[in-house]
């Protein structure tokens, strides 16, 4: 999971999908909103786009967020998971 802390929207999750492997995911926020968290090679960052008639606008940007304010969670490397 990614965890990002939104200025305008609080907390969001995003599924980790295939980020480890490709550095650049996709996700929704909902009908109106799309996220995309990336890798620019100076560390990660997530921008959200406004969605019209399921098209993702990407040349007006809603919000960018820098990587202070995102955290990458493997859960099952954490204890999230842990069973005894």
């Amino acid at each position: 999971m990614i965890k990002i802390t939104s200025e305008l929207f609080g907390e969001i999750q995003v599924p980790l999908g295939d980020y480890e492997y490709s550095r650049d995911i996709w996700g929704s926020i909902d009908n109106h909103l799309d996220i995309n968290v990336f890798d620019n090679g100076g560390g990660v960052q997530a921008t959200i786009y406004p969605v019209k008639d399921k098209q993702i606008n990407t040349e007006h940007e809603v919000e960018h967020i820098t990587s202070e304010n995102i955290e990458i969670i493997n859960l099952f490397q954490s204890n999230y998971y842990e069973q005894t």
